[in-house]
C-alpha cells in the first residue's frame, strides 16, 4: 500500500477518505481499508469500535494464539493484520508476517519485530459472508 502514517485520517476536500485515496492511514484505517477493497461496507472507526465488526478468536489450549492470514491483531491502542502465516503453521509466532502502520509507512514486518508486540493481545477474524 505504501502510504504514510496519518493519525486519524479524514475526508479530503472532495469527500473521499484519505485512506481510500491512499494518501495516509493509521493502524485501524489500514485494517478497514483491506475489507473495503474487498467490497465490504465497513465504516472507518477507532480501534475499540472495530471489535463490533469482528469475531473473537480464543487462544489455543497450549496458550498460543492461532494464526490465519487476515486475522486482526488487536493490542487495544494498535491494530495489525496477519499477512502471511509461517511455520509452524496455524500458530502466531515471531516469524509470521504482519501488515501494519505505526509512525512511518504501511509495511510488512515480522511479528517479532513489532515494537508493541509485548502489549496485551487479542485476535479477531472477520465474519465470513
Amino acid at each position: 500500500m505504501d502510504v504514510p502514517f496519518v493519525l486519524f485520517p479524514l475526508a479530503t476536500e472532495n469527500g473521499e477518505h484519505q485512506t481510500d485515496a491512499r494518501l495516509g492511514a493509521d493502524c485501524v484505517a489500514l485494517v478497514i481499508y483491506g475489507q473495503r477493497r474487498m467490497g465490504r461496507h465497513i465504516p472507518y472507526v477507532s480501534p475499540p469500535a472495530l471489535k463490533k465488526f469482528l469475531t473473537p478468536v480464543l487462544p489455543r489450549t497450549d496458550g498460543n494464539w492461532p494464526a490465519s492470514r487476515g486475522d486482526v491483531l488487536h493490542f487495544g491502542f494498535q491494530t495489525a493484520v496477519i499477512y502471511e502465516d509461517r511455520k509452524p503453521y496455524g500458530v502466531l509466532n515471531d516469524d509470521d508476517l504482519i501488515i501494519h502502520t505505526y509512525h512511518g509507512r504501511a509495511e510488512v514486518v515480522r511479528f517479532g519485530a513489532l515494537p508493541y508486540r509485548s502489549h496485551r493481545l487479542e485476535v479477531y477474524r472477520w465474519p465470513r459472508n
